[in-house]
């Protein structure tokens, strides 16, 4: 294991062209690039609460190309956590991951108590090789969590290292200076669903935090999504909204994944 210092090391992988640089390069600077820089390896930091402190947040972005097989394995020996970033526009660049995976295996040992994050990027493109439930399989089998982002729309990048973070078991970790650790983006969308869930299901129960007698809310949490009783733009204008949204599946048992087939967010479902 990595020895214990002040720096927590992040380390992103993946194939050449699929946005590893601009992911971080988004998340660190909020700057986006549209030509396209082969990368040999740099390392950025940003400073991050950690343990009631604060400590450096160390990202490597490594190169994607086989040529440097030393440094991936360095890379993967002083790192604490991983992004393996593919290109929902090219499925081989999702199938490149797969060695990489069993590496990190092979030199940790075991990948349970260490952030690994499957990230298909490029969410914002039409025309697309890897489907999202593909890619939610795959990080099942690895046991790994998954999410799609968009470098060049900003979607899902700050959420995606905030979510890394909470991954992380041994130590509390959060993007927040103040050391206060926040409930990240994604579950904050999964708790307001939560409540706009239970709203619907039982309308005479105010939701927590809400007084007794308040209006409740009808519209979506998410963006631009209709609300409750709202026609169904995807089933016609005489299909009331019911427990699903454009483009998400329906609520089911607890366990069951809610899941963005447009490829915007993948969440664990905490059940209706």
């Amino acid at each position: 294991m990595p020895e214990q210092s002040n720096d927590y090391r992040v380390v992103v992988f993946g194939a050449g062209g699929v946005g590893k640089s601009s992911l971080v390069l988004r998340f660190v600077k909020g700057t986006f690039r549209d030509t396209y820089i082969p990368t040999i390896e740099d390392t950025y930091r940003q400073v991050i609460s950690c343990d009631k402190s604060v400590c450096t947040l160390q990202i490597t972005d490594t190169t994607g190309s086989h040529q440097f097989p030393a440094m991936q394995r360095l890379s993967i020996s002083k790192g604490h956590a991983f992004i393996l970033v593919f290109s929902v526009t090219s499925k081989q660049s999702l199938e490149e991951l797969g060695p990489i995976y069993q590496l990190i295996v092979q030199i940790k040992g075991s990948v349970e108590d260490i952030p690994v994050m499957l990230v298909g990027n490029k969410c914002d493109e039409t025309q697309r090789e890897v489907d999202t439930r593909e890619a939610q399989a795959l990080a099942q089998q690895w046991k790994c969590a998954f999410m799609e982002t968009s470098a060049k729309m900003n979607y899902n990048v700050k959420e995606l290292f905030q979510e890394l973070l909470t991954l992380e078991t041994r130590r509390s970790m959060s993007l927040n200076i103040d050391g206060k650790r926040s409930r990240s983006p994604v579950h904050s969308r999964l708790w307001q669903a939560d409540l706009w869930l239970q709203d619907k299901l039982d309308p005479g129960k105010p939701s927590p935090g809400q007084p007794p007698g308040a209006p409740h809310a009808t519209t979506s949490p998410f963006p631009g999504q209709p609300g409750w009783g709202e026609p169904d733009p995807t089933q016609g204008p005489t299909r009331p909204r019911s427990q699903c949204w454009p483009g998400w599946g329906h609520l089911k048992a607890p366990g069951d994944v809610l899941s963005d087939s447009r490829g915007l967010l993948s969440i664990p479902c905490r059940g209706a």
